[in-house]
C-alpha cells in the first residue's frame, strides 16, 4: 500500500509549504523508487499489485477481489 502522502497521490497527496523543494524531491526519489523496484519484481516474474492508502476503506475487501480479479490473480467463480 502506498500511501498518499508519501508517494505523491495525484487525488489526495499534500504538499508541505516549508521546506517545499526538499519534500518535492523527497515524494519524487520516492516515485522513482516506486517504478524501479515494481519493474524488477515484474522481471523476476512477480505480479505487483499497488493500493493507495485512500483506497482503504470499509468496502476494501470488495476492492481487494476486484483488483486481483482484473490483474488475474483470482479467478472468478
Amino acid at each position: 500500500m502506498d500511501g498518499c502522502f508519501w508517494h505523491g497521490c495525484p487525488l489526495h497527496a499534500t504538499r508541505p509549504k516549508q521546506n517545499a523543494e526538499f519534500w518535492a524531491e523527497k515524494i519524487a526519489k520516492n516515485q522513482a523508487r516506486d517504478a524501479l523496484v515494481t519493474r524488477q519484481l515484474r522481471a523476476n516474474g512477480w505480479r505487483v499489485v499497488r493500493f493507495w492508502e485512500h483506497e482503504m476503506t470499509k468496502r476494501y475487501d470488495r476492492r481487494l477481489l476486484a483488483r486481483l480479479r482484473r490483474v488475474g490473480l483470482l479467478s472468478v467463480s
